[in-house]
């Protein structure tokens, strides 16, 4: 060990002593003039040299500039280095420093000429460094260290294999005086690395022409990118932007001017692109291509922003900034993640990545497309392609194209619209796999470009919905619901045929409603409507100012306003008329509309052919009439099958005098097999009471058709009501048939006698073991008792009921046999 350290010894003497020092004196004189140095010898590439005074470089030989030398190069304090005078035109003087070179005086271009520094090792200023240029050459690392408040003047050129390194904060001026102008140029990296560390860097009007900066370095001052309109910059390491960075202006046109980030930047200052103010059609814009994070506290406006990282990038904004830049993201399996709420005054093309809000507001006002959002509150926007999951709110005003899906819930609470087309009319479709609230406004941008909504979840609108078209695409059930005194101004459509919608509050529609053979589950609630309600099944629903058409309504129906019908209705159920019942226009001719009602119905106001053109509406009927208010229409049956066999008619005198019924009787070519059972005769109704007449069918012979005809003149077209019989069971009875025959058998249920006076015996058959549940309802559907809650077996029933302390009148008998069901009509005498 001790050789060891003896041998390291001798060979750093060795190391030390090859180069000898050459000083200058402190009057200075000729770099080749022996009389400069102390010793009287010129210094050459083997010596370190330290300069006292003012030296100058002014070696030639005829017309020949010839350079000089040295190892290590020390200016004091008190030294200066120039070059002297050519005298035969422009001349260059090059002085060669093969070591390090550390200047604490002058070292500038004499009064004509220029002088030019080639440094093969560090350089170190603590003073004025600007010679016409600086070469920075050989194949190892150049070390620049700066005092602070000094700059590097010159041209500086970097030609070494490796790069330079940041030894301090740097600031760079790139400028120097030659025949008595001022000049600038720039550090001109040449593609080479330059190591800035974590220390602060200045580009005072002047550029990096091509290459990388590396280190998690500041940017004081401005700087500017840009040399070369070709070239990317690059940094690598985390940036901080404390001042100014910005485009260089091209000068020969428009130019773009990239910087590629790879790292984080954080911009406390101004990002911007280079704006003439005198001519500002040659404004040059900035592109920035970035792989990490971005965090934007002040002014950012420069024209391009590419995150172009492949893992998650972060992106924050502080309050009340935003970027003026178009985005887009060039990984489409990236994720970017807001940390902030951000506002993007142009275009967001995600490019296939995806955008995670975090809850925070997206503001942008140019497009959003090309990829996927999540958890986001969106202000504004053109929306195309675009994907959104975890929920979206709705804020501003997001102009929907082609291509877009919302998935998980969309809560609207400003605008939702359409884009303007520009050429002509098209439907924009935007798919919300979720449900969809409204506070604010759906609409769309004008009468020929459409905004159609297609919706797999449920609707509730509070605000104004005026778009053109709102699908159902759910496979599950859907709810809607709607604000009192809100309407929706849409035309709807149910694209799921086996789908139900199921309503949880009233409903107003100015527009048509297009079932497409599914279900509207209306729970007893309204659904006004201004045009058409057709093609589906409506469930105990109040319809009110509809006009139907190939509809199924089970359950208890009311009829509000004016309700029209055209062909193809069938209710199942009880049904109410408070307002007007009519036929449609036909429009080309004479037509007669029908209503098939397989229960009963009650009529509080007015059940008429259609007013103008006098369409002929009949009313056929498989239950009882109830009459309150007024029958003008064309003709009105009754249907009766061997299980259905007893109807009633009851009218009211709604007047203010007295009606007078001449009683009633049976006629035409089937009365034998009709009888009135009870009821029917002569009687003076006053005003408020009924007069009633109840019918039974029993077949006899072949002809079951018979008119009953009720003697008084108030009961208008209900003065003449034909009897249609059945020689055999209703498969409907006050049902839907789609509801006896779900196992695929009937149940064949029903009682007897019926009616009856003090007992009745229930029968059914059941194709399989089932639980079976039997209740009694009244006229109004209230529940009056529960007769049967258990298990049976397959196979014939019967159920004694004794029903001698309930009330005459018409009752409803529901069975409930697992998923099957089926009802039916009583009358206790």
């Amino acid at each position: 060990m001790k050789k060891n350290l003896l041998f390291a010894f001798i060979l750093s003497v060795v190391s030390v002593s090859v180069y000898s020092q050459v000083q200058s004196t402190t009057f200075g004189g000729l770099w080749h003039d022996p009389n400069t140095w102390i010793g009287l010898t010129v210094p050459g590439e083997n010596d370190d040299v330290i300069i006292n005074g003012p030296v100058v470089q002014a070696y030639t030989s005829g017309y020949a500039i010839l350079p000089v030398h040295c190892n290590n190069l020390t200016i004091t304090s008190s030294g200066s280095l120039r070059n002297g005078g050519y005298g035969g035109g422009n001349g260059i003087f090059p002085v060669y420093v093969h070591g390090s070179a550390v200047n604490n005086g002058i070292v500038e271009n004499g009064g004509e000429d220029a002088l030019k520094m080639f440094v093969y090792g560090d350089l170190t200023n603590n003073n004025i460094w600007m010679p016409v240029e600086t070469e920075l050459t050989n194949s190892g690392n150049h070390n620049l260290s700066l005092l602070e408040g000094m700059t590097f003047g010159s041209k500086i050129i970097v030609n070494s294999s490796t790069g330079i390194t940041a030894l301090t904060d740097l600031v760079f001026t790139c400028d120097w005086y030659s025949d008595g102008y001022y000049n600038r140029s720039h550090l001109m990296l040449n593609g080479h690395i330059f190591s800035v560390g974590n220390h602060s860097l200045e580009m005072r009007h002047c550029l990096v022409n091509s290459g990388t900066l590396t280190g998690d370095f500041e940017i004081l001052g401005t700087f500017k990118v840009g040399y070369d309109v070709s070239d990317t910059l690059k940094f690598n390491g985390n940036i901080t932007v404390t001042d100014t960075l910005m485009a260089n202006v091209y000068g020969g046109g428009y130019g773009i001017y990239k910087l590629r980030i790879n790292g984080n930047l954080l911009n406390n200052g101004v990002i911007m692109d280079n704006m003439d103010t005198k001519a500002p059609l040659n404004d040059d814009d900035l592109e920035i291509l970035i792989t990490g994070d971005i965090i934007n506290n002040r002014h950012w406006s420069c024209k391009y922003v590419k995150l172009a990282g492949d893992e998650t990038q972060h992106i924050t904004q502080g309050t009340d900034r935003f970027f003026d830049s178009y985005f887009s993201d060039l990984n489409p399996e990236s994720d970017i993640v807001a940390q902030s709420n951000i506002t993007i005054m142009n275009d967001l093309n995600l490019n296939g990545a995806h955008l995670n809000m975090a809850g925070d507001t997206l503001t942008i006002y140019g497009w959003l497309y090309g990829g996927a959002i999540e958890n986001t509150n969106l202000n504004n926007g053109f929306l195309n392609n675009i994907i959104s999951m975890g929920g979206l709110s709705v804020n501003g005003v997001v102009t929907i194209e082609n291509n877009n899906i919302f998935h998980d819930y969309v809560i609207v609470n400003d605008t939702l619209q359409s884009i303007e087309y520009g050429g002509g009319s098209i439907t924009y479709t935007l798919q919300v796999r979720g449900d969809i609230t409204n506070y604010g406004l759906i609409r769309n941008i004008n009468d020929g470009d459409l905004l159609s909504l297609e919706i797999t979840g449920g609707i509730d609108n509070h605000g104004l919905w005026e778009n053109a078209y709102t699908k159902f695409s759910g496979s599950q059930q859907q709810q809607i619901h709607q604000l009192p005194g809100k309407v929706f101004q849409t035309n709807f459509t149910d694209v799921d045929s086996v789908s139900m919608v199921v309503a949880t509050s009233d409903l107003k529609i100015a527009g048509n409603c297009n079932l497409l053979r599914s279900t509207l589950e209306m729970n007893h609630y309204e659904i006004d409507i201004s045009g058409h309600l057709y093609n589906g099944r409506v469930n105990s629903a109040i319809i009110k100012n509809a006009t139907l058409s190939n509809i199924t309504a089970s359950g208890n129906t009311e009829i509000r306003g004016i309700v029209v019908i055209d062909d193809g209705n069938r209710f199942y159920g009880n049904l109410l008329v408070t307002d007007t019942l009519q036929s449609q226009v036909y429009g080309g001719g004479s037509y007669t509309y029908s209503l098939y009602n397989f229960g009963n119905i009650e009529n509080n106001g007015l059940i008429r052919n259609e007013p103008t053109q006098n369409e002929s509406f009949a009313l056929y009927v498989q239950g009882d009439i109830i009459n309150r208010g007024t029958f003008t229409n064309y003709a009105n049956y009754q249907l009766f099958y061997l299980n259905d066999d007893v109807h009633q008619v009851s009218c009211m005198n709604n007047g203010t005098t007295n009606w007078q019924f001449e009683g009633a009787d049976i006629t035409g070519a089937g009365a034998e097999s009709f009888s009135m059972i009870s009821g029917g005769g002569i009687q003076t109704v006053p005003p408020g009471e009924s007069w009633e007449v109840s019918v039974q069918f029993v077949p006899a012979g072949s002809v079951f058709t018979a008119q009953l005809n009720i003697h008084c003149t108030e009961t208008g077209s209900l003065g003449t009501i034909y009897l249609i019989g059945y020689n055999e069971n209703s498969t409907v009875g006050v049902k839907d048939p789609g509801v006896l025959n779900e196992q695929g058998n009937s149940l064949m249920f029903r009682n007897y006698p019926n009616p009856f006076t003090q007992g009745t015996t229930i029968s059914w058959h059941q194709p399989e073991k089932a639980h079976v549940v039997l209740k009694l309802y009244d006229f109004t559907g209230k529940e009056m008792c529960t007769l049967m809650d258990c298990d049976r077996s397959s196979g014939e029933h019967r159920f004694n009921y004794d029903a001698s302390k309930l009330p005459s009148g018409i009752y409803f008998l529901k069975g409930w046999f697992d998923d099957c069901t089926s009802a039916w009509k009583m009358l206790k005498m």
